[in-house]
């Protein structure tokens, strides 16, 4: 899939040009957060997994909400991050976060991304995490938006906090999926 298809798709599901949306997703910052095969030759055009399209969505409604391409990149590290997730046999196998939210979505669960925004040394400091939505005994018998709407393990990671956003990843992404 080629940045200009990503584009088509993304203008169709959000009304948008997808002029408009190639152009940012050829801005060098963002699309070095896309993970694609470089071309047959220098001037080839990259080609991009069907998932990178869900990525894309992802950034891009969070780019959209103001998150700069360096909080992006710390969305991003966390769409990569590997988990160890144990499959119905029973083994242990590695899901990044962007696989665990496509995955998890095509079989009916509801996936977020919880943005944590706090200001430390002067500066604003953005934490991402993916959370499955749902009651879950680790973070205290809540759903993540009783989480958030409580302010519980706000004061997790130091800084002032500020604001703790939820990012519905699986709302965002589910149209793309049954495309």
């Amino acid at each position: 899939m080629r940045l200009s298809e990503i584009a088509d798709r993304l203008g169709n599901l959000e009304g948008r040009e997808a002029d408009e949306i190639h152009i940012r997703l050829r801005n060098p910052l963002f699309k070095g957060l896309l993970q694609g095969e470089a071309g047959h030759t220098r001037n080839s055009p990259a080609d991009y997994p069907a998932r990178e399209l869900i990525r894309a969505r992802l950034l891009m409604a969070m780019f959209d909400c103001g998150l700069s391409t360096a909080e992006l990149s710390e969305v991003n590290s966390e769409l990569n991050t590997r988990f160890g997730i144990t499959d119905p046999s029973g083994e242990t196998v590695a899901r990044t976060g962007l696989d665990l939210i496509a995955d998890g979505t095509l079989s009916g669960q509801s996936w977020v991304i919880i943005l944590r925004f706090t200001r430390e040394a002067g500066q604003r400091r953005l934490h991402a995490a993916i959370y499955e939505d749902k009651v879950d005994a680790k973070l205290g018998n809540l759903s993540v938006g009783q989480l958030v709407s409580t302010g519980r393990s706000a004061t997790e990671f130091g800084g002032t906090h500020l604001m703790t956003s939820v990012v519905p990843a699986s709302d965002l992404i589910r149209p793309l999926l049954e495309s």
